[in-house]
């Protein structure tokens, strides 16, 4: 995929979804959907001869690479709230589910790319290939994933409606 924003359409929905309790980690999901093309971005920019979804798009990578985004995401919370008030998301979640959300980003991104890209390996280094290659079209998976960043924007602004509701609502009783 042309490098992240696209990846944005499989982690906004589901970003947003439980917004009332806010258990999922929105910087996690985000950066965590994004964090895999690091490496790509770096083989473009200084025209590497290296293929571009090598082994940081595997399981074994996007695993390490998820858990770090995790933990990273948790000792920077302070630096994330100060954005996130911005937003009126301001949330509080635990360092499991910042790891968890981080790895399932990262595991969602590789499938993507896995329908569109035939170098993607899963199970580097141990086996070689990719099942999925072909089964959908790149012009597809750009639409899910478009999809999913307007389904995730709409998310957002219902959870603005929410919260502004709420935050009116509670002025009342004060």
């Amino acid at each position: 995929m042309p490098f992240t924003p696209f990846h944005f359409g499989h982690s906004l929905p589901l970003s947003f979804v439980d917004f009332k309790k806010k258990r999922v980690d929105v910087v996690s999901c985000l950066i965590g959907s994004i964090i895999v093309d690091f490496h790509a971005i770096i083989i473009f920019f200084f025209n590497l001869n290296q293929p571009l979804h090598g082994p940081v798009h595997s399981f074994l990578i996007a695993t390490i690479l998820g858990i770090l985004t995790g933990v990273f995401v948790h000792f920077t919370q302070n630096f994330w709230n100060k954005i996130n008030i911005f937003f009126k998301w301001e949330q509080k979640t635990t360092l499991k589910s910042k790891i968890f959300w981080a790895v399932l980003m990262c595991y969602f991104h590789l499938f993507l790319d896995a329908f569109i890209y035939p170098e993607i390996n899963f199970w580097w280094p141990f086996l070689n290939g990719n099942p999925f290659y072909g089964i959908l079209s790149s012009p597809t998976v750009y639409t899910i994933c478009s999809i999913g960043i307007i389904l995730g924007i709409f998310e957002y602004m219902i959870y603005l409606i929410w919260f502004f509701k709420k935050s009116k609502n509670s002025q009342k009783f004060q």
